[in-house]
């Protein structure tokens, strides 16, 4: 739909606006050097006009302004995207706060999407003509549907949808993550690969000399100009390259069965935090239940993910013939994926040879769904019969591909997710008793699950979290005495600390005497007492 036809039917595209699904971009996880630096060369380019127009952007993408190009200057772009993002997102919302109070009612979307609609209707857009790619529903069906769509908003249902509460509602939407990607961030992934020596950060000088490389490949004649002939036929192998491996990646994956049915289920992460992580102590690892569904046929189960999820199996599991876990491990693409399983003998379950194997998806039908799908058939030699993604999931039935996911409206829906139970302590949070407690139910309306880390079965070290991620992990570390809070909302640091993975953006002041906390700040500020300077490598 383009904006010059939401401009016609102004109440039927408010929504698509404040989410800004046209602008959606996906991690890249199959991206590499080269596809980079091939991307950036030009026809009629000499290698100084190349290397000059490289150095500029290879500036922008080491965000952090040190030298070198890391997770860190990732992790900044996209939080600096996400960050935008969310405001763009609330903003368009607080565009019908007519009152100006500071909040949005459902009489004051119903006026200003009427308004809307008035000031774009011209006679020959009316929605309610007739003939060829005309709406058969009228202006006010498409209001009060809107309306609906966007009051779903107003989490705690007083009529008003405030700034804090369109920020949890866009942060909840299936394209919020890929819209909020930031393109900067992909494009520094991409050059992380050219690492060397077991580093986990490439220099600038080590860019430009893989660049004068690619350069030279290119100009085949050798007179130091790229030649429209050149270009293509560089990139045309490169292509043709790409293919013959993606074609050739070897996924472990088994053969399936004559008899079974094919299963295969996408999602970017759980709605439920899990008290065991894996792998690493500075990722989110989520929890998703499968609950395999009575019957006699049995089931090849794929699962594809992008956050490190520990899956729980109920029911019949004895109907799982073979389980396949893939994956993102962001800190080491090229290595098992995240994941963990509980509920099924070891011998049943493989975890793809690489991460990102097959790409996770988030919808049926989509684009990624069918290049997932066409992967497995490869490698498991027989057709996908079932397939389902959900953006966030609490799980899923196989082999049906029914989503669970936890509905916050429902009635006791809150009550049910008051207890978090963390590794230290059974950390009890109750539903509106702070800020931090109400932002971590919202962000992750599954709570946490506490599951014993000898029952997983996962592709790397499983153990329970020092200090579990996110918003409880906070809790967990006040609870402890570690931290405190004063007036400002500022997180006082009294004892030796891990930063909580996934660890909101925050301001910490280390006090005197008190030894720097282990794990990853994120985009937080650390002010130490001693020098009232941060510490880190933060700006």
């Amino acid at each position: 739909m383009t904006r010059s036809h939401c401009a016609a039917i102004a109440v039927a595209c408010m929504a698509s606006f404040v989410f800004g699904e046209a602008d959606a971009q996906t991690p890249d996880q199959q991206s590499s050097p080269n596809q980079f630096l091939m991307g950036r060369l030009q026809a009629g380019a000499t290698l100084d006009r190349y290397l000059q127009g490289l150095r500029a952007e290879l500036l922008r993408l080491d965000a952090n302004g040190d030298g070198v190009i890391d997770s860190a200057d990732v992790d900044l772009h996209n939080a600096i995207a996400a960050a935008v993002y969310r405001a763009n997102a609330a903003m368009r919302f607080m565009n019908a706060d007519l009152d100006g109070d500071g909040v949005v009612t459902e009489a004051e979307l119903r006026l200003k999407l009427e308004y809307d609609r008035r000031m774009s209707r011209a006679p020959q857009s009316d929605v309610r003509s007739s003939g060829p790619g005309s709406s058969s529903q009228n202006p006010d069906e498409l209001n009060a549907q809107e309306i609906r769509n966007l009051m779903a908003a107003d989490a705690d249902n007083d009529g008003r949808i405030t700034w804090n509460e369109a920020i949890e509602f866009a942060k909840k939407q299936p394209y919020y993550v890929r819209g909020a990607t930031s393109g900067l961030a992909a494009s520094a992934r991409q050059l992380l690969p050219l690492a060397t020596d077991g580093k986990t950060s490439v220099s600038l000088l080590d860019i430009e000399a893989a660049a004068a490389a690619t350069f030279a490949a290119v100009d085949t004649d050798g007179n130091g100009t790229i030649s429209l002939d050149e270009l293509a036929t560089a990139r045309s192998q490169a292509n043709r390259q790409r293919s013959e491996e993606q074609t050739r990646l070897d996924c472990g994956m088994p053969a399936a069965s004559e008899k079974s049915k094919v299963v295969l289920l996408g999602s970017h992460g759980a709605e439920a935090l899990s008290s065991v992580a894996i792998g690493t102590q500075d990722d989110i690892t989520g929890v998703g239940t499968i609950n395999v569904e009575p019957g006699d046929e049995p089931i090849y189960l794929v699962i594809a993910s992008y956050q490190p999820i520990v899956w729980r199996f109920y029911g019949a599991v004895e109907r799982i013939e073979r389980l396949v876990l893939t994956g993102f491990n962001k800190n080491d693409p090229k290595s098992l994926p995240l994941a963990g399983v509980t509920g099924l003998p070891v011998d049943r379950v493989t975890f793809a040879r690489q991460s990102g194997c097959i790409g996770f998806f988030t919808e049926v039908p989509s684009i990624d769904a069918a290049k997932a799908a066409g992967v497995v058939k490869r490698q498991a030699g027989k057709d996908v019969a079932v397939s389902a993604g959900r953006f966030k999931v609490a799980g899923f039935g196989v082999p049906s591909g029914k989503v669970d996911v936890i509905d916050i409206h429902r009635p006791g829906a809150e009550t049910a997710r008051t207890t978090v139970k963390g590794d230290a302590g059974n950390i009890q949070v109750q539903a509106a008793t702070g800020n931090l407690e109400r932002e971590f139910l919202r962000s992750t309306p599954g709570g946490l699950i506490e599951i014993d880390a000898k029952n997983v079965v996962a592709s790397a070290t499983a153990e329970p979290y020092e200090v579990v991620p996110q918003e409880a992990g906070l809790i967990q570390l006040m609870k402890s005495g570690a931290l405190t809070q004063n007036q400002r909302g500022e997180f006082i640091i009294h004892k030796k600390i891990r930063f909580p993975a996934g660890l909101p953006v925050a301001r910490f002041l280390l006090m005197s005497g008190v030894p720097t906390p282990d794990g990853d700040a994120g985009n937080s500020i650390v002010i130490s007492e001693e020098t009232g300077e941060p510490i880190g490598n933060r700006r």
